[in-house]
This record gives C-alpha cells, sequence and structure tokens, in this order.
C-alpha cells in the first residue's frame, strides 16, 4: 500500500500508481496534468512547500504523508 507519483519539473503529474488511487481516491486520469497538491495532506507535516525545499535542496525528497481521502 505505498501510493507513488512521478511528476515533471513543472510539478504536473505524470503517472501513479493503483495504490495513489486506492489511497487517495484520485484515479491517474483524473490526476495526470495536475499538481501534486491536489492531495490533501490534512495539518500534518510540513505540506508540499517542505517536499518543494527538500526538491530544491537536494534534488530528490523521500518520506511518508498520511493524506485525507478525496
Amino acid at each position: 500500500g505505498e501510493a507513488f507519483l512521478i511528476a515533471d519539473a513543472d510539478e504536473r503529474i505524470l503517472s501513479t500508481n493503483h495504490a495513489f488511487t486506492t489511497i487517495t481516491g484520485w484515479s491517474e486520469d483524473e490526476a495526470r496534468g495536475r499538481t501534486p497538491e491536489i492531495v490533501n495532506l490534512g495539518s500534518g507535516g510540513g505540506g508540499w512547500n517542505e517536499i518543494r525545499h527538500a526538491l530544491e535542496a537536494r534534488g530528490h525528497w523521500s518520506g511518508e504523508l498520511q493524506p485525507l481521502r478525496r
């Protein structure tokens, strides 16, 4: 049950896996072309800004999120 998404340099979702759909409620077709911010992270964690900062500083991000279902 680990959700994955792949996004381009413009932060547009290119693809997701089945767990992404199960966990978030967004199908791959619905998510494709949108930004990851469609996934509601709720109030926990640093959110998308923390992820962006890590990507800019290190070129990658790895971690665990508990998104709210759509």
